[in-house]
């Protein structure tokens, strides 16, 4: 093999990893900040859980409930759209 063009492109190839580490440097910050908004994300969700508990410790009546026809999932009565699938509600009073 030729000494010469075996450094050439030895050279070639470090420049090209070099533009790669400085590329996924770019990504790092971002991704870096995306971890700490989906953390943050969560703390305040748990807070949220924490918050409802606090508010709904059993002194008050609960909402009354009714299962959805089109999906079966469990939703507030008073709904006129199930919150999990969206689809139109129609009270028995509505007609």
């Amino acid at each position: 093999m030729d000494r010469k063009l075996f450094e050439m492109k030895l050279a070639a190839m470090a420049e090209q990893i070099a533009l790669i580490e400085r590329d996924l440097e770019d990504f790092r910050q971002p991704v870096d900040a995306l971890a700490r908004a989906r953390d943050n994300v969560r703390t305040a969700a748990r807070g949220l859980v924490e918050l409802a508990e606090l508010f709904n410790d059993g002194t008050g009546p609960s909402p009354a409930t009714r299962e959805c026809l089109a999906c079966g999932k469990t939703g507030l009565a008073a709904a006129t759209r199930c919150g999990f699938c969206w689809t139109k509600i129609v009270h028995a009073a509505d007609g």
